[in-house]
């Protein structure tokens, strides 16, 4: 994703934005911060206004560093898997404040349980959250006593 200036530039009426990076997993974290100060910095002179949607994988959306309200950000492209991908959430969410949110988790790869507190930048904007919980393996023949605590914990922390 580098290069949002010149995005910004060429599209400055754009209000749907989304990227497909498909050789994101080699990425290591130093390029994708190198990557995201690069896109944060250049918007101190121009960005949008505002974004109907913006899509991509967490470490996309991160890299990208959309400074400006976006109404809806759609992760679930992409699963939620590791601790460092709900930290880059959260970043997401502060920069662009969303009213809406789609993600995809799978609850034996992140836990679900902790998602509340990656929320939390969006908690006084985001009006709609459509989440997708994956709920795979031999733990997970009846995944409602999970869902249960799930949804407890986050009405508890929200």
């Amino acid at each position: 994703p580098e290069g949002l200036a010149e995005i910004v530039q060429c599209f400055p009426a754009l209000q749907n934005l989304y990227i497909d990076t498909p050789d994101e997993e080699r990425w290591k974290d130093s390029e994708v911060e190198d990557l995201r100060a690069l896109n944060t910095q250049s918007q101190a002179a121009h960005t949008w206004s505002s974004l109907s949607s913006l899509s991509g994988s967490v470490a996309t959306l991160y890299a990208l560093g959309v400074r400006c309200h976006v109404a809806e950000i759609n992760v679930s492209c992409d699963i939620l898997m590791k601790l460092a991908d709900g930290e880059r959430l959260a970043v997401v969410l502060g920069d662009a404040l969303p009213t809406c949110l789609s993600i995809k988790l799978r609850a034996w790869e992140f836990d679900v349980t902790s998602l509340a507190q990656f929320l939390l930048p969006a908690k006084g904007s985001l009006a709609t959250l459509k989440l997708r919980i994956e709920f795979l393996g031999e733990r997970y023949e009846d995944p409602s006593p999970q869902i249960v605590r799930i949804l407890l914990t986050w009405f508890q922390d929200f």
